[in-house]
């Protein structure tokens, strides 16, 4: 099955309000306890540029066809800039 995202933002124009997002020093603890997989949404130019070590580049504009690529046991954090 496809998963389709909604195109939604809140008031502020943050994208995806619904999506639980986590303090950034709540993914650095995750990360370096090695319990997470993060996910770079942004596009391959800016992901080559510079990213987050061993994260997984895969623009968001990909995540639909893409997202039976990841670990369905695993907490997956996404990230875009």
């Amino acid at each position: 099955s496809v998963i389709t995202l909604p195109d939604s933002h809140d008031e502020a124009g943050i994208p995806l309000p619904e999506v639980e997002r986590i303090a950034l020093d709540q993914a650095e603890k995750r990360y370096d306890a090695g319990t997470a997989i993060f996910v770079d949404v942004r596009d391959q130019s800016a992901y080559e540029a510079a990213h987050i070590p061993n994260a997984i580049s895969m623009p968001l504009g990909e995540i639909t066809t893409r997202y039976q690529e990841l670990p369905q046991d695993a907490e997956i954090i996404t990230y875009c800039t």
